[in-house]
């Protein structure tokens, strides 16, 4: 009788919650990554800080800004319970924002639509225009 692999067996779900786990680590690393080397900002993963502190912590820390960032890697999406989860852990001063991905998929922020608003009437629109115009016309070569 042969004996059966490991990937031929069924999936256990603690096996299951650790690899979801492993993905939402993941997750906090790259959003960490993109604001550090896209934004220019510092930014780190808070894992330990999140266990100590009943799991108000932010996901990703990054001091510059006035941001709680919620990182979620996942297919399923919960957006009311992520919501929830994201204001319930911002302190006053702070916009929830989720950062949001599926597998194989863009990044996408989530976030109040009042706080993009006020977001948008601190920016400088016309710079950001330029930027996008730039981006659009260095994408076409």
């Amino acid at each position: 009788m042969a004996r059966k692999r490991a990937e031929d067996l069924p999936e256990t779900q603690s096996v299951k919650n650790v690899n979801s786990k492993n993905k939402g680590k993941c997750g906090e690393r790259e959003i960490a990554q993109i604001l550090t080397h896209q934004g220019g900002w510092e930014a780190r993963r808070t894992g330990f800080m999140q266990s100590q502190q009943n799991h108000n912590a932010a996901d990703v820390e990054c001091k510059a800004l006035p941001i709680h960032w919620e990182v979620k890697r996942t297919e399923k999406v919960s957006l009311h319970d992520w919501i929830a989860q994201a204001k319930g852990g911002a302190k006053e001063e702070e916009i929830p924002v989720i950062a949001w991905r599926k597998n194989n998929a863009p990044w996408y922020a989530i976030l109040p639509l009042d706080d993009l608003i006020e977001i948008l009437q601190c920016a400088d629109l016309e710079a950001l225009r330029i930027r996008k115009m730039t981006q659009k016309t260095t994408n076409k070569l």
